[in-house]
């Protein structure tokens, strides 16, 4: 990976504390459940066969709705470079009991950044999306901030992130969300993520939040 100063790396996590630290404050309304399932094969050193499926639950955590399905390629073209081409399913169930169904084609980009214990990196993505037959595109940038503590079992990797969503229909920058969490690998073949996230979504000229807590566990083969 391309190494990085350390007044950058303060920088980025005095900016991210505060601005997550900012938001937590002004969060409001619903408590919301993610929980990921993702797996990875290894086709080369370079190249592996990725995928998710993930579950969400809105009403503080009591109501099922929204399903998710997700598969692509991770390159690792350079030591500190990824592209990842992803099709992606999600069907969403609205609080009128009306239906979405979204089919996406998107791409990440993602150079990433390290210095000692401490990743940097900053996934760039662009999506085209068919929502209940109409098309969009968006455009998503996440900068995460991670440090690696401990050795062996205890070792965990606390984290800061935020993404930023532009919408083409909307003409704006309509979406927002922070993140504040800790990665732990299980063994060689397994590892877990827990977080905390706040979601805001831009309506009008007023910004809706809710909380959300997440899991994701992965599996390496």
């Amino acid at each position: 990976m391309v190494r990085i100063g350390v007044r950058g790396v303060a920088s980025g996590i005095l900016g991210l504390s505060v601005f997550l630290g900012a938001h937590v404050c002004e969060a409001h309304d619903d408590w919301q459940w993610w929980f990921e399932q993702k797996w990875s094969v290894k086709l080369s050193p370079a190249v592996k066969l990725v995928g998710k499926t993930e579950e969400r639950f809105r009403e503080d955590m009591s109501d099922f709705y929204s399903q998710i399905a997700s598969m692509g390629i991770s390159w690792k073209v350079l030591s500190w470079l990824k592209l990842e081409p992803h099709y992606y399913y999600q069907w969403t169930e609205k609080t009128n009991d009306d239906t979405t169904i979204e089919n996406r084609l998107f791409l990440n980009v993602t150079p990433s950044w390290s210095l000692g214990p401490v990743h940097l990196e900053d996934r760039n993505r662009v999506e085209f999306r068919h929502i209940n037959g109409l098309d969009d595109w968006r455009y998503r940038n996440k900068p995460k901030l991670g440090v690696e503590l401990g050795t062996g079992w205890y070792a965990v990797e606390p984290f800061v992130a935020d993404e930023v969503f532009y919408g083409a229909r909307a003409g704006e920058w309509n979406r927002n969300r922070v993140f504040l969490g800790v990665a732990k690998a299980l063994g060689s073949h397994a590892d877990a993520e827990l977080y905390y996230m706040i979601e805001s979504n831009k309506q009008g000229r007023d910004w809706n939040e809710f909380h959300v807590l997440g899991v994701a566990i992965g599996l390496k083969f």
